[in-house]
């Protein structure tokens, strides 16, 4: 019975000897392909990408950096109460005719200007925590990803594993280190012999 090559590719390794004895299932021939190395090289990338962009958003400087933003809000919040006490008084002051109105409007102005800059630092905290967490939604994604990658040049890889299906006399056709074509001849085992 003959075996012959799934794809072009190298002979790798061969695990058996010419003529030797096998028993179905010994590994004879390991081919390697150039195109699962490529895919094999492209996974390690892909990890290494992943590890990067996830890195970015995690340790001390995520917490670091959520915790600043955390603080220009609460920060925020104080400046209007500051704000909201100071219109106060000068409100009362106003409507009592002991301040001009263009103080009163300044006060107004001040309050204002103090809810805009707690909404951004709201905003500039929800931004922060999307940003993280689609970062963290798209690593997780490239990680799936990659673990499928991953899996799929193995089954790839194991498919370029020949092994006996029968007990027999093996006989090589190709020597380790030599390029063998799609449907050439591997090796053949004898089975009448085995």
């Amino acid at each position: 019975m003959e075996f012959f090559s799934p794809k072009d590719a190298f002979v790798a390794e061969i695990f058996v000897s010419d003529k030797s004895h096998v028993k179905a299932g010994t590994l004879i021939i390991q081919l390697d392909s150039e195109e699962e190395e490529k895919q094999g090289t492209r996974v390690k990338t892909m990890q290494s990408v992943r590890e990067l962009m996830a890195s970015q958003y995690t340790g001390h400087e995520l917490a670091n950096t959520r915790r600043l933003a955390e603080i220009a809000v609460h920060l925020a919040e104080q400046t209007i109460k500051v704000r909201t006490d100071e219109l106060n008084v000068i409100e009362s002051n106003y409507r009592a005719g002991k301040v001009q109105t263009v103080d009163y409007t300044r006060a107004l102005v001040a309050r204002d200007t103090a809810t805009l800059q707690l909404e951004k630092a709201k905003t500039e905290l929800a931004k922060f925590d999307f940003g993280v967490a689609r970062n963290q939604k798209i690593s997780d994604l490239i990680k799936q990803y990659t673990a499928f990658e991953e899996q799929y040049v193995a089954t790839r890889r194991a498919h370029l594993q020949i092994a006996s299906p029968l007990k027999g006399i093996v006989s090589l056709a190709v020597a380790k280190g030599s390029f063998v074509e799609l449907g050439g001849a591997l090796f053949s085992i004898d089975d009448q012999q085995g």
